[in-house]
């Protein structure tokens, strides 16, 4: 069984078709062409193990991650090269990272200085135990709901 798979720099445009591993708990998809990342409940239902994902280097506009019982990590790009518009990020018991993947950013969520996102919406996080950094972007439309342990939220 595949527990790892490592597609870096292969041209991917979608994660659609990644469902035939499903002891699969490190999925590797950096340097591709992935435009979006939307993982739901039927990727969580075909995916269940996936505990970390790593897709910098994609031009990223769009993350809809939702539903995924045991997802610990999500790393993309942030700041001003990334074309990030919109993040959601709902219904993640485990995650405790999201965002570029420093070190210096453990248990956070951070897309600091992301000119373009202007939608973001965090709900069901309880794992998330530091803050919420969204300082520096475009933000119109913001929900945060039910991240219990976080202490700081950044959206200057």
């Amino acid at each position: 069984a595949v527990n790892n798979l490592y597609a870096s720099e292969n041209l991917v445009t979608e994660i659609e078709n990644i469902h035939a591993f499903p002891k699969l708990q490190n999925l590797e998809l950096g340097w591709n062409a992935l435009t979006n990342v939307v993982m739901d409940q039927v990727t969580a239902e075909k995916l269940p193990l996936l505990r970390t994902m790593d897709v910098r280097g994609n031009n990223l506009i769009k993350i809809n991650i939702q539903d995924q019982p045991k997802l610990w990590t999500f790393e993309c790009d942030t700041g001003s090269s990334s074309e990030l518009t919109e993040v959601t990020l709902k219904n993640l018991p485990t995650l405790i990272v999201a965002g570029n993947g420093s070190s210096a950013y453990q248990n956070d969520i951070v897309f600091s200085s992301t000119p373009g996102l202007s939608k973001v919406i965090l709900e069901n996080l309880p794992s998330i135990s530091s803050s919420v950094r969204l300082d520096r972007c475009a933000i119109e439309e913001l929900v945060i709901n039910n991240l219990p342990k976080v202490s700081m939220v950044n959206i200057s």
